[in-house]
């Protein structure tokens, strides 16, 4: 596996792989949490009832990575670090494991952000994220990735969603499922120890440079109100215009499809 070499030092902080599906790595950590310090990682290649944003329904097929990373507070909570920038970090350290993952294809440059931070493959979802906090000293970050295996995702109802995609099918050299499983982790883990002073300044540029703006996409808790981006803000929130109206707007959470 020539994009995803194994490492040949340890992982930065511990990184935990569960072999029996877990219900999902984000609950999992949370009670690993209550007798280990972050940092720590937990990751699974299956797990039973995984969730996204707003509650709705992950779809956790065998053979793709549910990572779960607890991030101590304290580097995000500074003077100067607006907290709506963490999304976009997730956003970019996560894009740059998975350009890393196909660099050795023809498909790298097919990865793109879509705020505030999917990563996108040919225009198709492959990763998603959903962020917690204990209301003291973590963030529980989990990051799901689809490495083997495109779960459909359907298009109408609660748990619409956007196409999914996964590695595999754009080129990710594939001789052990649970091997790749357990790579694409460590270079995440590896992204988020490499960053773990993030600067504002950087996060925005960096997020910039992975987005398309001027695309139309769709705001799924606003009807499916059609709007375009065309700028992120310096704490990371995005500038947008609704089309047929020219009207800006600046989004903070929504999900965009």
């Amino acid at each position: 596996m020539s994009a995803l070499s194994t490492p040949s030092s340890p992982p930065p902080f511990p990184l935990h792989y569960i072999i029996t599906p877990p219900p999902s790595t984000q609950e999992l950590s949370k009670t690993h949490a209550l007798t280990h310090e972050p940092p720590f990682a937990i990751y699974a290649s299956s797990q039973l009832t995984g969730r996204g944003t707003s509650n709705r329904t992950w779809y956790s097929p065998p053979g793709n990575l549910y990572l779960t990373i607890a991030l101590p507070s304290a580097p995000y909570k500074q003077p100067g670090f607006p907290l709506t920038l963490l999304p976009l970090h997730v956003g970019v350290v996560t894009y740059h494991a998975v350009k890393s993952a196909l660099k050795d294809t023809p498909n790298a440059d097919l990865v793109e952000l879509k705020w505030p931070n999917d990563v996108l493959l040919d225009g198709k979802k492959v990763s998603g994220t959903i962020i917690e906090y204990n209301g003291a000293d973590t963030f529980f970050v989990g990051i799901g990735i689809n490495v083997n295996v495109a779960p459909v995702i359907p298009s109408t109802g609660g748990d619409n969603g956007r196409e999914s995609t996964c590695l595999a099918e754009y080129g990710l050299p594939v001789s052990d499922a649970e091997e790749a499983v357990g790579l694409v982790a460590r270079a995440v883990v590896d992204g988020f120890y490499a960053d773990s002073t993030p600067n504002p300044a950087d996060i925005v540029a960096k997020f910039g440079e992975g987005m398309r703006f001027g695309k139309e996409v769709r705001i799924r808790s606003k009807g499916m109100e059609m709007v375009v981006p065309v700028a992120l803000q310096e704490d990371g929130q995005l500038v947008v215009e609704v089309v047929g109206t020219k009207e800006v707007r600046v989004l903070s959470a929504e999900y965009l499809l």
